[in-house]
């Protein structure tokens, strides 16, 4: 599905392209001709609001749009409709990141604590990861 103003855009294409009427062109690209004349209408604070809701996602960076809608209603006193809210955020693209993934820690949590060293000497640990015997061949761990 297509949103008409990727149609309307679609329709100028078209005739700046072939060369034919806007009749014909909204006729191809099934737009009806009324859509096609319509200039959205841009309210008079949608500048104020677009600068408070960049705002609030710069100080509140894991807010989202209905939160930050419920900010403007009840600190901020804007009578703002929340469906506007979320079409602005939408527009200026401000989308709450995606929380960073939690790191497994490796091993069992029922694994005993080892032993702490209280004195120099006093733990001693082995880590190798290959080996050979006195003749000479390799030992596998």
């Amino acid at each position: 599905m297509v949103s008409p103003s990727r149609r309307r855009e679609a329709v100028l294409v078209i005739q700046d392209r072939l060369k034919i009427s806007e009749r014909r062109a909204c006729e191809i690209v099934g737009q009806p001709r009324s859509t096609q004349r319509y200039e959205p209408k841009v309210a008079a604070d949608d500048q104020l609001l677009r600068r408070e809701l960049r705002w609030i996602s710069a100080e509140h960076k894991r807010w989202g749009y209905r939160r930050a809608h419920g900010h403007l209603v009840n600190e901020c006193g804007w009578r703002v409709n929340r469906k506007r809210v979320q079409r602005i955020w939408r527009e200026e693209d401000l989308r709450v990141p995606p929380k960073p993934k939690k790191r497994r820690r490796a091993g069992n949590s029922s694994d005993e604590l080892p032993e702490r060293a209280t004195y120099p000497g006093h733990v001693w640990a082995l880590d190798f990861c290959h080996d050979a015997t006195e003749a000479g061949s390799s030992f596998a761990s």
